[in-house]
């Protein structure tokens, strides 16, 4: 069974199948390393922490030691 394997970018066309993109697992990494990034530009009204990897990103000025870096 083929992988569907494409990089994740802005202008990424969405796969028609997730579950079978989903199999890939540089894809499962690369989509939530991409939300993970948008997600703390994108929301300034809000204090946001999200983990990317094992860093923890927030689009506020906070003291993130005890959450980064995260070995969940």
């Amino acid at each position: 069974m083929q992988r569907d394997r494409r990089r994740v970018m802005d202008k990424t066309k969405l796969p028609s199948n997730w579950k079978m993109f989903l199999r890939d697992n540089n894809n499962k990494t690369e989509v939530f390393e991409f939300l993970a990034n948008k997600i703390v530009t994108k929301c300034p009204d809000n204090v946001i922490v999200v983990i990317k990897g094992n860093q923890a990103l927030s689009n506020s000025s906070i003291s993130l030691d005890g959450l980064s870096p995260c070995n969940q």
